[in-house]
């Protein structure tokens, strides 16, 4: 007993643990800030010559310039490898702050400044500022509070895009006032200088956020929603670049509109659901289009909150929470939209030309879809000959692409007779009907792999539009040109992007047999291993393809119960040698019976548009739809966490049962102490998890302050009579990424 109360103490109390909560509240305050502070509606991230209120050097003033680098002029210059830079190579003149001052040319009560970091040595960035304001700078400043500065947008730093790299803050004036002064109080370095804290930014602009000057309305009742696109699959890409669903606006006054510090929501009891942390202005007679998407990157735009695609409502509020605006849809079609027929009529249907940002007179609508290509040959690997036959039906066009690119009225090939022959050829088929007066039908893809190798383990065969894989702007499996750093990459990568894209995949059996063949999303996943060749990925089921929200073959001999969402492809992690280690480890320990949650395995082989891409790892995921597959248990019945690079995140739930579970554990040499942590945590398991990881010694876990994952069902929430035992109440262990096992010698 002494020694499972030796370990309890251990993993509850290493270095992660004890800085996690400091990190986790430091993340809260960043977010309540940005919540109140980001504004803008014309700003996203890049810098213009010319832009805002203040657009030449000689509107700014500095009380410390630096005389050996930088210049007030480089903020202006829509250039972000030159800067600014406050004083640090003499003495400190005054003893106060460094502060820049800007004359707005007019007197404003609300404004928002951007701001971007400094290319590089950019730990000088400020944080905390407090405001002051005059209309005579030789007179007295008036004291208008602080703000905080958040750098939550990607810009362009020469030929690179780069996250985290600008920021907005909104300033609320006590009166108008001409002149600003944004004294720099804090930094995120913190560094000091003979006396001097110093600061450097990039680019700097203001912007007018005054609203009732001229013809200005923020009376958003007076808005139309036009156009809702809950299955934007393949079609139109917002600014994060996904294929996010999308609502759109249309301003019928000769006003321009703005939507400020609003709202949106998808169903009125609850109107405060998502913030917009940012203004829209729509112009008279123009549309606006809010984009809806949950993503790790942000943008002017952007909801981070998803349409449903069973149907709904969806709001509008304003800044009280008073839902000015809604509209009801249907549930989605996949690649249509449900769209305004007329403004001048409330009438709405289905239309598969979107046109978002545009008037809808010109899209064609219909309410029947149209039946998926029929085709009398399954996707397989063959050699010599193959004949493929798809049926069209009285009335309907077949187009069809083989480059993986999915059919529209634009793109493809129409055939006459549907008679497809190849000769030991590789050929990646997509088909789709079309029929004046019906939607299009759904995409049917046909992998036709030409090998003569007799493979033991299944095909997996991947299709969708190459640039989605290989462009430098939007490829997910390139280093690029559009990336982030991060994951043990100095430089932008692509793959490092929180980017989801559409794709079709089969899944053949070595009989030839195919038991899945559809449309999901395809993600790149993993940390450092992400640079690795192949690249891991996850393929997910979701309600934007016609509905189809899981994965229904059973692809895990030693667990046929999951109910899968999301499978992953794993290249082996650290292990990208051999690519078996975690595999092997894992398969070991759940063919041996120890109580123990692992993730399950099987090899396939791989393709990419029809390119042979060797064999990968099948696997289960180990993120939050991993109690789902293997205990049926919801999101929201779950507290869920993860220790990734030392850092805490919570997937589900809250942290409140962990802490008091922490707690506990550091008197738990008390034998009733010991007892109620019994309670909280399935100590067989917790063991059995400690005793296989301490002895296989993987150098990727509680050593490096990673790769620890766990969760419990939070029971307390259940009705009496669904509670059992109490035992699902209890934390359990994941065990994963074991590929650095046996990597030691002690």
């Amino acid at each position: 007993m002494n020694g499972i109360h030796h370990s309890l103490f251990f993993i509850f109390h290493s270095s992660f643990f004890i800085k996690t909560p400091l990190l986790l509240v430091a993340l809260s305050l960043t977010l309540s800030v940005h919540a109140q502070t980001i504004n803008s509606y014309d700003f996203f991230g890049e810098f213009c010559v010319g832009e805002g209120l203040v657009t030449d050097a000689s509107q700014l003033q500095t009380n410390h310039l630096e005389p050996t680098e930088g210049s007030l002029a480089a903020l202006l210059d829509a250039n972000c490898s030159t800067y600014f830079h406050s004083l640090w190579s003499q003495d400190n003149p005054d003893g106060g702050y460094a502060y820049l001052q800007a004359d707005l040319k007019t007197s404003l009560s609300k404004l928002s400044i951007a701001y971007a970091k400094r290319s590089v040595n950019n730990n000088g960035n400020p944080v905390d500022i407090h405001v002051f304001a005059t209309n005579n700078p030789a007179g007295t400043w008036s004291d208008q509070g602080n703000i905080t500065c958040t750098y939550d947008y990607p810009t362009t730093v020469g030929s690179s895009k780069i996250a985290n790299y600008a920021g907005i803050a909104y300033i609320n004036l006590k009166a108008p006032y001409r002149y600003i002064r944004l004294q720099v109080e804090s930094t995120e370095g913190g560094g000091v200088s003979r006396g001097n804290l110093y600061f450097y930014w990039s680019e700097f602009r203001v912007f007018n956020e005054n609203v009732g000057d001229g013809d200005v309305s923020t009376d958003i009742r007076r808005l139309r929603i036009t156009e809702i696109q809950p299955a934007n699959v393949d079609m139109f890409m917002g600014p994060t670049y996904n294929y996010d669903g999308w609502i759109e606006l249309y301003n019928p006054t000769d006003a321009t509109i703005l939507l400020r510090n609003g709202f949106i929501s998808r169903s009125p009891s609850q109107p405060k659901q998502c913030p917009l942390p940012w203004s829209l202005r729509i112009k008279p007679h123009a549309y606006g289009i809010i984009w809806m998407g949950e993503h790790e990157d942000k943008a002017v735009g952007q909801a981070q909150m998803k349409l449903d695609c069973d149907g709904g409502t969806v709001c509008l509020a304003d800044a009280n929470g008073v839902v000015r605006l809604s509209a009801d849809y249907p549930a989605a079609v996949t690649r249509t939209s449900w769209a305004l027929r007329d403004l001048d009529a409330d009438e709405w249907g289905y239309t598969s030309t979107p046109t978002p940002g545009a008037a809808n007179a010109g899209s064609t609508f219909a309410t029947d879809i149209l039946d998926a290509p029929v085709v009398d040959v399954p996707s397989q690997c063959y050699t010599g000959r193959l004949c493929a036959k798809v049926t069209i039906p009285s009335g309907c066009t077949l187009r069809f692409t083989t480059d993986g690119t999915t059919p529209t009225l634009t793109n493809g090939t129409i055939s006459r007779d549907g008679l497809f022959v190849l000769s030991d050829k590789t050929a990646i088929y997509r088909f789709r009907l079309f029929a004046p007066g019906r939607l299009p039908s759904p995409v049917v893809t046909r992998s036709f792999l030409c090998t003569d190798r007799q493979y033991t383990v299944p095909v997996l065969s991947v299709v969708t539009d190459p640039d989605h894989l290989y462009d430098d702007e939007i490829g997910v499996m390139v280093r690029g040109t559009n990336g982030v750093t991060g994951r043990g990459q100095s430089s932008p990568c692509n793959w490092n992007r929180d980017w989801d894209r559409p794709v079709n995949f089969e899944y053949i059996l070595p009989d030839g047999s195919v038991v899945e063949n559809r449309e999901a999303t395809l993600i790149i996943c993993g940390g450092w291993s992400r640079a690795n060749t192949p690249h891991s990925f996850k393929l997910k089921a979701n309600k934007i393809y016609y509905g189809l929200n899981s994965l229904d073959y059973a692809y895990f001999s030693a667990k046929p119960f999951l109910k899968n969402k999301t499978i992953q492809l794993r290249s082996g992690g650290n292990d990208n040698g051999c690519r078996l280690m975690d595999a092997a480890l894992q398969t070991i320990i759940q063919s041996s019976g120890l109580d123990v949650d692992g993730l399950s395995y099987q090899p396939v082989v791989h393709y990419l548009n029809g390119q042979y891409n060797g064999v990968i790892n099948v696997r289960e995921p180990n993120n939050k739809h991993y109690v789902y597959a293997n205990r049926g248990w919801d999101d929201d019945e779950l507290d869920q966490f993860e220790i990734c690079t030392a850092r805490y995140n919570q997937i589900c739930g809250t942290k409140d049962a962990l802490n008091e579970l922490r707690e506990l554990s550091k008197e738990c040499a008390d034998d009733a102490v010991y007892a109620e942590v019994c309670r909280r945590l399935d100590i067989d398991e917790f063991c059995t998890y400690l005793a296989t990881e301490i002895y296989l010694g993987p150098t990727d876990w509680l050593n490096n302050n990673n790769n620890c994952k766990g969760y419990r069902r939070r029971i307390e929430d259940l009705d009496p009579n669904e509670r059992g035992d109490g035992s699902d109440g209890r934390f359990r262990l994941v065990q994963f990424d074991l590929d650095s096992s046996f990597g030691t010698t002690d």
